[in-house]
């Protein structure tokens, strides 16, 4: 609520036309709004369960809560944490409608979901081009075109989340395949990725100070495959055992959620994608516990 009046603010006092939108969004948190947008999402999945099962006295304060932060996951513009969310959603309403065969409810989700996608589309065109990227793939590395911003006109010349991260990639899987077994380590990692940026002429990359962007391939060429394959074990396969044997649902949204960011942006160099690791992972697995 504080992001939002804040953005409301800048946009008409400072005439910001951006300011609701995206990193500017949660500039007053001085942090990235795609780690907001992955809280928010567990919000949201915390809300849902509390209200679909009844779990709480106040489903209508809750229910109210939970369209806001939808509204504000919009904003926030990350579409990692939006596609996450759109999967959760759609198929658990699948699974609760079908299986309580109420085939009447399951068309009228289905038109709802057309209605909202074509009113977005609408009211703010902007989210179509955090989207529209996507199908901008090509890059050469010695290219020193503009970086796309949802405010400006798309075009193939300019790098953008999707071209950039092939290019980052394909960077980090090189050092890897040079160091498969123990990786480069972790006071090297850094040095590694910008000596490789160098030797490709990567000039972008270096001058705006571009990490891997995935979360997966900074472990791989950071600690090689062993340490990999001890990461994946103990922070993914592991806690979705624990959450399934327990029927713990919410924690396997939880999980799954996490598993999917991880993809496209590095949790593990910033305390706040340590922290909300650390901390969410063994917290919601507590509730498997509840039982005993």
């Amino acid at each position: 609520m504080a992001c939002l009046l804040y953005g409301i603010y800048n946009y008409t006092s400072n005439n910001q036309t951006d300011a609701l939108y995206n990193d500017n969004f949660t500039s007053l948190l001085e942090q990235q709004s795609v780690y907001i947008a992955l809280l928010i999402n567990f919000a949201i999945f915390i809300i849902g369960y509390q209200v679909v099962y009844k779990r709480t006295t106040y489903p209508f304060i809750l229910t109210v809560g939970g369209i806001f932060l939808l509204f504000i996951t919009y904003l926030l513009g990350s579409r990692i944490n939006i596609g996450v969310l759109a999967i959760v959603i759609v198929g658990f309403g699948f699974y609760y409608l079908i299986s309580n065969k109420k085939l009447l409810e399951i068309a009228t989700l289905c038109l709802g979901l057309i209605m909202a996608g074509v009113i977005i589309y609408k009211v703010q065109p902007q989210m179509l081009n955090r989207f529209k990227e996507l199908t901008y793939n090509k890059y050469e590395y010695s290219h020193m075109g503009a970086e796309s911003h949802y405010g400006m006109e798309l075009t193939e010349d300019q790098w953008n989340g999707a071209n950039f991260r092939l290019a980052a990639w394909r960077c980090g899987w090189e050092i890897f395949t040079e160091n498969p077994v123990v990786g480069v380590g972790l006071g090297d990692k850094k040095d590694k990725l910008f000596s490789k940026y160098e030797q490709k002429d990567f000039r972008f990359a270096i001058e705006t100070g571009k990490n891997v962007h995935s979360n997966y391939l900074d472990v791989l060429y950071g600690l090689g495959i062993i340490g990999f394959a001890i990461f994946v074990f103990t922070w993914v396969i592991l806690p979705f055992m624990h959450a399934f044997k327990n029927k713990n649902w919410l924690a396997v949204v939880f999980i799954f959620t996490l598993a999917c960011a991880w993809v496209t942006e590095i949790y593990f160099d910033r305390s706040l994608g340590g922290m909300v690791a650390g901390f969410f992972i063994p917290f919601i697995l507590i509730a498997g516990k509840e039982k005993e």
